[in-house]
């Protein structure tokens, strides 16, 4: 048993001095080194990346330059184009509107001079029946007033 014992006391002292070493080197100021790890093959697909990256770049960044080149282009034209059906739209818009006031006019001058025949009509007669009676007489003698 004595051997047992004593094995089990050197373990014990030995983890505690392992411990204390651990302890002392994380105060230490001295950052830590981890230990040196063996270098890696690079994968195929890093490799392709790695050498052909910029070339892909410049193609897909010039593409979209292209491509936002065109769409502008495409939208400026089309503004354009709208522009002028409304502007040719609204002139013919503006022509239907003079030729419909026009027709309105000439047939609102003929149905002035048909009302001024009749107005014209219903005074004659007017006249004719009221030929010095009352106060139609009296505005035709020379009006209201006695002076």
């Amino acid at each position: 048993m004595n051997t047992t014992r004593a094995t089990q006391l050197l373990r014990l002292s030995a983890t505690r001095q392992t411990l204390t070493r651990t302890t002392r080197r994380n105060l230490s100021i001295e950052p830590q080194t981890p230990p040196p790890q063996p270098p890696k093959e690079p994968s195929k697909v890093g490799a392709f990346y790695k050498s052909f990256s910029a070339p892909i770049l410049k193609c897909f960044l010039g593409a979209l330059f292209t491509y936002q080149l065109a769409y502008f282009g495409w939208m400026k034209l089309e503004t354009i184009e709208e522009a002028h059906e409304k502007k040719s739209e609204i002139k013919g818009l503006q022509e239907e509107l003079a030729g419909a006031i026009n027709s309105k006019r000439r047939e609102a001058e003929g149905m002035v001079d048909r009302v001024g025949e009749k107005v014209g009509e219903v005074k004659d007669k007017m006249l004719e029946g009221t030929e010095g009676v009352g106060v139609a007489g009296r505005v035709k003698k020379g009006g209201w007033w006695p002076w």
